[in-house]
């Protein structure tokens, strides 16, 4: 059996975030995965599943991302990933995504294939690229400003969960739940109630007519009959 390994550039998109990042698809593996500090946490759960290198090394998974997508050319393949913190790429595609795009073809230019006859491609990294990005991830201070990188991405996700969690809490104290219950009863009575009343103000003017004292509608050569406004 002969594994294939490429260079890519992909776009993942979780709900409404995305991110531009140089993937590995490598038809050896069988489970995505996608390095810590990418992708917030928020979006991912716990998991208890184990992944091992060929040396039979742990790899340590954090958590799990059940819905993920690549996008391409305007397609979306919906992939599973497992956040992991040691590996050496962004992202690494296997099995679950190639068995997507089944049947392809693989040239020196990119992986091809064909959606409703549309064509999709995944176009390689140039050889030149390649070689820069491998002398660059074996470089000390590549590593040093990537893992850097990656700890900056994880610190802000997790002050946002801390914000998300603050926010929960808060929602569990007896006042904040009266004044979500007093809401509630104002969008009944006003709104969703049989008779709302909730935009009978809308469009209400109060204006001033002037008194004139000896009008008199005969005066007037329209005609519409007018209604005299008494002081």
């Amino acid at each position: 059996m002969t594994v294939q390994k490429w260079h890519s550039m992909v776009k993942i998109v979780v709900n409404d975030i995305s991110t531009n990042a140089i993937a590995l698809i490598d038809s050896g593996v069988d489970q995505n995965r996608i390095c810590e500090g990418i992708i917030p946490t928020n979006y991912c759960e716990r998991t208890k599943e184990q992944l091992y290198r060929v040396n039979r090394e742990p790899l340590n998974i954090g958590c799990k991302l059940n819905i993920g997508y690549i996008q391409n050319n305007g397609y979306c393949f919906k992939n599973i990933f497992l956040i992991v913190q040691n590996i050496t790429h962004d992202i690494i595609v296997g099995t679950p995504f190639l068995a997507q795009i089944y049947p392809f073809y693989v040239n020196d230019s990119g992986v091809y294939t064909k959606i409703f006859d549309k064509q999709i491609s995944f176009n390689f990294l140039s050889v030149a690229k390649q070689r820069e990005v491998s002398l660059l991830q074996n470089s000390s201070i590549y590593k040093l400003a990537n893992l850097l990188q990656l700890k900056q991405n994880r610190i802000s996700y997790l002050k946002d969960e801390i914000s998300y969690k603050r926010i929960e809490e808060q929602l569990h104290y007896p006042s904040i739940q009266q004044k979500s219950l007093n809401l509630e009863q104002v969008f009944k009575r006003k709104i969703c109630s049989d008779l709302p009343n909730a935009f009978w103000e809308r469009k209400k003017h109060i204006i001033s007519l002037p008194y004139e004292k000896d009008f008199d509608e005969c005066n007037i050569p329209t005609r519409v009959r007018p209604t005299q406004m008494n002081s």
